[in-house]
């Protein structure tokens, strides 16, 4: 039986896997490296690898969902990820891992379609606390991945490939709960299901829904879903730049995640997995946010109602501004802590929670701002 509920389970627990083991293995570069007699690749070279397939991704799962509606490509998304997942567990050279990492576009889906998917089954206060949820996940994964990753390391009896392994398992398990629960959330789609169902039960043939109607062209995908986006990129300011910045808070997280080994391991000398411990205050930071979060949506209704119960997009941007402050503070404050082996751990530690809090206020309300702004 299919749940209504499922849709917002379903993207943010994928994403806790997907983001999981995921981050934990560019990260082990060394022990990946040793097994198939390699010299270590660069992990900054192996998370851009990655980072790029998931860019890659929104340019298939974006079109794919408008004209099949959402459940195909989630199903299809999950399925490709854990199997070149397994991909990168048995591969015996860097060239078949690096190529499987980049079919992290298997897995970018419940990035790319929350902002569609959540809309579909939830409106007004449960949408803006199942946004909160969703970030919750993805960062948590994000966070966890690290500490799990080196702990699967450290048992002789795993190694590596395990990481991979676990998170396999874990993405066939998810493909399968979805096969058995996730329902179709598309507008049009459940309209065309609702056709066809109403054709069989009365025999009247002429029944159809408008969206059964539609003739796709690839002339159209390639204008409508593909050049429009690019053309909205280059020509409109706020998305531009909104872009930009975003893509800096993206690429300064990832940055952080090579460090993390760095200074934990190398100049703190703390083993794989309590190297990964330090993560978690990262995490902290990022359920401080969700706890902020959760405090202004009170606020943000009141002026909602207020205002004849119309939103400004702007509102959303709230957040953010101590956002941005706290996100510089932490960097720089991780940059001073982390490079000399006689300041404490705890230093560079207690960046992260300031970190965290900064990444997460700044990412997340531009993203609810540009589909406010955009969403018609």
């Amino acid at each position: 039986m299919h749940c209504h509920g499922t849709g917002g389970f379903g993207i943010s627990s994928r994403n806790s896997v997907l983001h999981l083991l995921s981050r934990a293995s560019p990260l082990l570069v060394v022990d990946i490296c040793r097994p198939v007699k390699k010299r270590p690749d660069s992990p900054a070279r192996r998370i851009s690898v990655y980072v790029l397939g998931f860019a890659t991704g929104p340019i298939v799962w974006a079109p794919f969902s408008e004209v099949k509606g959402r459940r195909p490509p989630m199903l299809l998304d999950m399925m490709g990820f854990a199997l070149f997942e397994f991909g990168v567990a048995v591969a015996r050279d860097i060239q078949t891992i690096i190529i499987c990492r980049y079919f992290g576009v298997f897995g970018s889906s419940s990035i790319t379609l929350v902002a569609a998917v959540l809309p579909d089954f939830y409106t007004g206060r449960a949408r803006g606390l199942r946004l909160i949820i969703y970030v919750i996940t993805v960062f948590s994964g994000t966070f966890l991945g690290p500490y799990v990753g080196g702990l699967t390391v450290m048992n002789s009896s795993l190694g590596w490939r395990w990481t991979q392994h676990i998170c396999g398992i874990l993405g066939g398990a998810l493909t399968l709960s979805l096969v058995l629960l996730l329902d179709e959330s598309y507008g049009p789609d459940v309209q065309a299901n609702k056709a066809v169902a109403l054709r069989r039960r009365t025999g009247n043939w002429a029944l159809h829904s408008r969206h059964e109607e539609l003739q796709v062209n690839l002339s159209e995908i390639v204008q409508t879903y593909l050049a429009r986006p690019l053309k909205m990129l280059v020509l409109d300011p706020i998305v531009l730049f909104l872009g930009i910045f975003l893509a800096f808070v993206y690429g300064l997280l990832y940055l952080f995640l090579t460090a993390y080994p760095i200074v934990f391991q190398q100049i703190c000398g703390f083993n794989p997995g309590v190297g990964g411990l330090p993560y978690l205050s990262v995490m902290v930071g990022q359920f401080l946010d969700a706890f902020a979060m959760i405090l202004y949506q009170p606020w943000f209704h009141r002026k909602v109602k207020v205002n004849n119960g119309k939103a400004t997009p702007e509102w959303h941007l709230a957040v953010s501004i101590p956002g941005a402050v706290a996100f510089s503070v932490g960097l720089f404050w991780f940059g001073w802590s982390g490079y000399r082996a006689d300041i404490s751990w705890i230093a560079p530690t207690m960046s992260g929670m300031v970190f965290g809090f900064g990444m997460s206020a700044v990412l997340l309300p531009p993203l609810i701002y540009l589909a406010k702004v955009y969403g018609k």
